[in-house]
């Protein structure tokens, strides 16, 4: 069902290669705790086109604006891990609001007139960017708020390795019945669940104090029948061979950022130690890098792989051999598109992977939804199977 495409390109340019992914492969990603800037904007928010709102200190609602192609700063941050975030966005404001005196002093004293000429150009650009960069602090508050509120750590550390999945489900347990729900789906759909610890899972799931029980009842019942259709396919997709490249996502970064916090929001940092402690489980990137390496034994020797160069006759031939492209002609480049629901996680996670180049990698979906509107779509397909 995932395709992989050597496309044509003009004269003398380098060709990419068009990654296909099936959404059904990987039903689990668009639904984890997320630790990245902008995933948790679109995680514990209500985000949408690219305006975030949230409660402010006042208790009123605020809206934002937040682009990547329009704030330097969240151009920069919107695919780093959380903890990085508030450190960088502390010493960026301290560092403006230093230079932000530095100019005003400059019209002082007997130098005033050429301070006011240096002064008039420079300022308003330098407060532009504070301006910014206090709405990026009034943001990560509203996160931190409620990321330490749903304790979204321990539900991201429950989906790599289920040991506190049960307590998480419980009735005492914090987060939302959609945190719940999205623990309970990664633990189906991960393919790492026997039928026995699925049905006890399931039966760990119970509604908090005034939380949704109609929900709750209605989401395990369609992803225990969503997890049982699939179990019950005669085709399935083996896990990715790494092949020594490290998993990418929930990475062991927090030591970092706790070292450098210097700031209030340290103390709630610290707290959320446990959202970067393993990786988490992102296959994307690693796919992407066995095609790019031709690595056998994994999907490089598994997945349909067609050249754009080769012409229809040649695929309409079932015996024909898939060609191999030369040494000098394997793509440096790719385009990533998830067929469905989308995931920043993924994009993240492949961002993450080839930052440091030489190879450039650009992530598409049909749509990228929300993990609740996601999780919303599995239970309506968990609700129409068989």
């Amino acid at each position: 069902t995932c395709v992989c495409v050597v496309a044509a390109a003009a004269a003398g340019a380098q060709r990419p290669l068009v990654v296909l992914l099936d959404r059904a492969d990987d039903l689990a990603a668009p639904l984890r705790h997320r630790e990245t800037y902008q995933a948790l904007v679109d995680d514990v928010l209500q985000h949408a086109k690219n305006a975030a709102t949230f409660k402010g200190d006042d208790g009123a609602d605020r809206t934002v604006d937040l682009r990547v192609d329009e704030d330097d700063f969240y151009a920069k941050h919107a695919t780093r891990s959380f903890p990085d975030v508030i450190d960088a966005s502390g010493e960026a404001l301290t560092e403006l609001r230093t230079r932000e005196a530095a100019l005003r002093a400059r019209g002082d004293g007997a130098a005033a007139a050429d301070g006011l000429a240096a002064t008039v150009g420079e300022l308003p650009r330098l407060l532009e960017r504070k301006k910014k960069l206090e709405v990026h602090t009034a943001v990560l508050g509203a996160v931190m708020r409620e990321v330490m509120k749903r304790e979204v750590p321990r539900y991201a550390e429950a989906e790599d390795d289920c040991r506190d999945a049960a307590e998480l489900l419980g009735a005492a347990a914090p987060g939302t019945v959609d945190d719940k729900l999205r623990l309970l789906g990664v633990a189906l759909l991960s393919r790492g669940v026997d039928a026995a610890a699925a049905a006890a899972l399931a039966a760990a799931a119970a509604p908090g104090e005034g939380q949704d029980a109609a929900r709750l009842s209605r989401g395990v019942a369609a992803l225990e029948a969503l997890a049982k259709r699939r179990a019950g396919s005669t085709e399935t997709t083996p896990a990715p061979e790494s092949g020594g490249q490290e998993e990418v996502g929930f990475a062991s970064v927090l030591a970092t950022a706790q070292a450098g916090a210097k700031t209030v929001a340290a103390t709630a940092v610290a707290g959320a130690a446990r959202l970067l402690s393993k990786g988490a489980a992102v296959r994307a990137p690693i796919v992407l890098a066995n095609l790019f390496e031709a690595r056998p034994g994994t999907e490089h020797d598994r997945w349909l792989e067609l050249d754009a160069k080769v012409g229809p006759s040649f695929y309409a031939n079932a015996g024909a051999a898939a060609p191999k492209l030369a040494a000098a002609d394997v793509p440096l480049d790719a385009v990533v598109f998830s067929v469905g629901a989308g995931s920043y996680l993924e994009h993240h996670a492949l961002q993450r992977a080839f930052a440091d180049g030489p190879r450039t990698v650009c992530y598409g979906a049909t749509d990228l939804a929300d993990p609740s509107a996601f999780l919303d779509e599995l239970i309506s397909l968990g609700e129409s199977a068989p």
